[in-house]
């Protein structure tokens, strides 16, 4: 066993010391997951102090968290554990289509969710209780509307929020916070937002500092180094809000206890990704003693750190990066055009995975490899399969506790087969290029491969921006698919990259990629 086998196998250890650690965290908050009453049946969760600490002054605050678009109560935790140690009683929901919620999505009903869970939460925590409700991204500009025909809502928190045409006279308390590096179209809105509520006008191109209306009911904060996702786990937000609350004399909460319960969700959830590697080399073994190696169709064997695929004429960097571009810009023009990609009812999922099909197709028509001296590995499949199923069934659900639902339902597992085969070309030019004949090692493919995403990047910018395909949503959480992307490569470099197969690699990074993409674009 070599250095890098045992660091593999530290990794499920550190999880599992972690997880017990949380676990002795965790004893400091009650969590009762549920669903409201209501017609569509509101997924709900309610997290409260296991001490009973009702904030200071005794007066009890009632929170309610609506997510954003594309995620769940889950990607709202971390707020909520830090507003229950405060004092206050947290409900978050699943908004209709999202999380475990059978409802169909559009506005009215996620209106509809968000009115009936406040009457639903201003029952059992009875008249005295200060209502509040706080919501991120598209749940912001919900709050922003809900709110403002509701007038048991004592203050309203809009995170990040989407722009929505506001009555200035109809809210009692409203606080915006939007990131200093957030969307160029959520900064601006956010501002129309505080103009809107305020009737004050803010000097041109402001994107930092701190903006209270003449009366005080309204309150604009950039939050310095923010982004769209940040206002949802840096402590200065939780701040930011009891100090509202306390300004406004809506309530006061208590000042949180010091907790690494978030660091260690984190890290935990990091150490039990990272543990995938591991789980590949223990199955690697199995498949050993199963003979599944003698099975194998000559897989060619590679130097450590070097992918290699049986190419045409060698490939320099900036002629694999040429593929790219070709290939994008071929399929800007085909889905302008045509796009099957939309029968699958995926919230923006479709054009993305028309993109990458096209993309991977036409970049590889412009120089195919040999197809012929490709090989399957049965022993790295058997290994990839479960590596695969491990992140589904193991890695999954602890995501889905902590950060943002990953679980699958029956709705979106249908999607997989025809996702992962939407998918599979772009992965199969990545080896293409990735894999000169030579050789390519660990930087110098790291480096390509962050450029061929920004190929993309820049593909999806362009599609919206000029070509009008109105993807809004694609342009919103690009950051997060490029993570997503970067992270399915490395896992697929040291997973996969053990056995130094490019096929099974591409099939690997083409699953984890179809199950995210059913994940978060699906919506019922």
């Amino acid at each position: 066993m070599t250095v890098t086998d045992r660091v593999r196998l530290l990794f499920p250890i550190l999880a599992a010391l972690l997880y017990a650690g949380l676990r002795v965290q965790d004893r400091s908050l009650v969590r009762e997951a549920g669903r409201f009453p209501d017609q569509m049946a509101t997924p709900m969760i309610r997290v409260t102090s296991r001490s009973g600490d009702s904030g200071v002054g005794g007066r009890k605050a009632a929170v309610l968290l609506v997510h954003g678009l594309s995620a769940s109560k889950s990607a709202m935790m971390t707020l909520a554990a830090g507003l229950a140690s405060s004092g206050a009683t947290v409900y978050a929901i699943d908004l209709p289509g999202h999380g475990q919620s059978a409802a169909t999505f559009d506005i009215p009903s996620c209106e509809l969710s968000i009115d009936s869970s406040l009457r639903e939460i201003r029952q059992r925590e009875g008249p005295h209780s200060s209502l509040l409700l706080v919501g991120h991204s598209l749940g912001g500009g919900l709050a922003l509307r809900v709110a403002q025909r509701n007038e048991s809502v004592a203050a309203v928190v809009a995170l990040s929020p989407a722009a929505q045409p506001v009555d200035p006279g109809r809210l009692q308390n409203a606080l915006i916070l939007v990131g200093e590096f957030d969307l160029p179209n959520v900064r601006r809105g956010s501002r129309f937002l505080f103009e809107s509520l305020s009737g004050a006008a803010l000097p041109p191109n402001i994107s930092a500092g701190t903006f209270l209306s003449p009366d005080g009911r309204v309150k604009l904060i950039f939050l310095p180094w923010g982004d769209h996702s940040t206002t949802l786990l840096r402590p200065q937000v939780l701040q930011e809000l009891r100090r509202r609350f306390q300004e406004t004399g809506v309530v006061e909460l208590s000042e949180p206890p010091g907790s690494l319960a978030d660091m260690l969700r984190v890290v935990f959830c990091i150490a039990l990704f990272m543990s995938t590697p591991a789980v590949f080399q223990v199955l690697m073994r199995i498949a050993d003693r199963l003979n599944l190696r003698r099975r194998n169709t000559d897989v060619a064997t590679a130097e450590p750190g070097i992918r290699q695929l049986p190419l045409s004429p060698a490939t320099t960097l900036g002629q694999g990066l040429s593929l790219y571009g070709l290939g994008a810009v071929s399929a800007l023009l085909l889905l302008k055009l045509l796009n099957p990609w939309d029968k699958l009812n995926l919230l923006g999922g479709g054009y993305l995975a028309g993109l990458l099909f096209y993309t991977g197709t036409f970049g590889m028509l412009f120089r195919p490899p040999r197809w012929k001296e490709l090989r399957i590995g049965w022993a790295e499949l058997f290994a990839a399969g479960g590596a695969v199923l491990y992140l589904a069934g193991v890695v999954a659900p602890f995501l889905t506790e902590y950060f943002v639902n990953v679980s699958l339902t029956w709705n979106q597992l249908w999607r997989i087969p025809f996702l992962f085969l939407s998918v599979w070309p772009i992965y199969l030019l990545d080896e293409f290029v990735l894999s000169k004949s030579q050789g390519c090692h660990f930087v110098q493919a790291m480096v390509t491969h962050a450029s061929s995403r920004l190929i993309l990047g820049l593909a999806l910018l362009i599609g919206f921006f000029v070509l009008g395909n109105g993807q809004f949503l694609l342009v919103l959480i690009l950051p997060g698919l490029t993570i997503l992307s970067v992270l399915a490569w490395l896992l697929a470099d040291q997973v996969v990259g053990q056995a130094a197969n490019p096929l099974i690699s591409s099939l690997f990074s083409s699953a984890i990629t179809a199950y995210f993409f059913a994940v978060f674009f699906t919506r019922t």
